[in-house]
């Protein structure tokens, strides 16, 4: 009997090897979701690397392309949903800032929203402030001009956009995570340009809640690492508070006591620029410069 050409596959052959790829594939729907997790890491990381992730993440860019659904609330509109833990993160997260606001700010002085959306705590901001929000959304800053009507705004990209006056309190709630990773440096540098001297930073984000977000899952969504953003920070800035922005618990590389993904399991950064030439001066270093904690503040308060 002659031998099959080199190559040719007789049936048991080829049905062995399709028990082969069944096997496989069932191995792998078995971890499918660690799969896709690592798979996207590992590329995710070769476009930080490369700088190639802006242009990925242009890609159905949500925000640009949003549209106001006036049957919701303002929150909802940005994402936000009416429940106990989004209220009370929510509530949270406008008290710090409010105390801040009082804590730096004098009649006239400029602040600057990062991400402003749909106003949610910019309207809370008295008129004796030079207010100005900016969004990537040409929609959001419709429903700002008005809601906010003594404010003034920008339709752009904070890493492009071209700010000419400086601004005693910059903040910024939710927005980092659309940071690109390999922009983060010159993120908070262009902070520190953007801060009047003994101006203040507010950055409330949600961290790492796992070892799998320091690998960048996500590239349109980063939860950060608490220790990579403080690193980071402290090349252009002065910190004064970073810690949990609910019980203010100190996180590592990534949060081990973990929890949900909610707006109330998020990360609060304060820094400070400091007045003078010398950009390592701390609050540390003068003690009449530093912020107090939210402890002091309350038990001045309470007086």
């Amino acid at each position: 009997m002659t031998s099959p050409p080199s190559g040719f596959m007789t049936p048991s052959t080829e049905g062995r090897r399709n028990q082969g790829v069944s096997e496989l594939k069932q191995r792998l729907l078995g971890n499918l979701r660690e799969t896709r997790l690592l798979g996207s890491s590992a590329l995710n990381n070769l476009l930080i690397l490369t700088r190639l992730e802006r242009q990925a993440k242009r890609i159905g860019n949500r925000w640009i392309q949003f549209r106001y659904d006036p049957g919701k609330t303002l929150r909802e509109n940005v994402g936000f949903a009416h429940t106990p833990a989004d209220d009370a993160g929510l509530r949270k997260a406008l008290e710090d800032l409010q105390r801040i606001a009082r804590l730096c700010l004098s009649p006239g002085d400029g602040v600057l929203e990062i991400g402003c959306g749909t106003g949610l705590y910019l309207k809370d901001f008295d008129a004796q402030y030079a207010l100005t929000g900016l969004d990537i959304s040409p929609e959001m800053i419709k429903v700002c001009k008005a809601g906010i009507p003594h404010a003034s705004f920008i339709v752009g990209d904070i890493m492009k956009t071209d700010i000419q006056r400086r601004f005693k309190l910059i903040y910024l709630v939710s927005v980092l995570e659309f940071i690109n990773r390999s922009d983060l440096s010159r993120f908070f540098a262009r902070m520190s340009n953007l801060l009047e001297p003994g101006g203040f930073l507010f950055v409330h984000y949600p961290h790492a809640l796992r070892w799998m977000d320091t690998l960048y899952p996500r590239l349109k969504y980063i939860r950060y690492s608490p220790r990579l953003v403080e690193k980071t920070a402290r090349k252009h800035l002065a910190l004064i508070e970073h810690h949990h922005a609910f019980d203010e618990r100190i996180v590592g590389r990534y949060d081990r006591e973990k929890g949900s993904p909610t707006f109330q399991n998020s990360y609060l950064l304060v820094a400070w620029k400091p007045v003078g030439s010398a950009a390592d001066v701390s609050p540390e270093d003068d003690p009449s410069r530093r912020l107090p904690t939210w402890t002091e503040v309350g038990a001045e308060s309470t007086r």
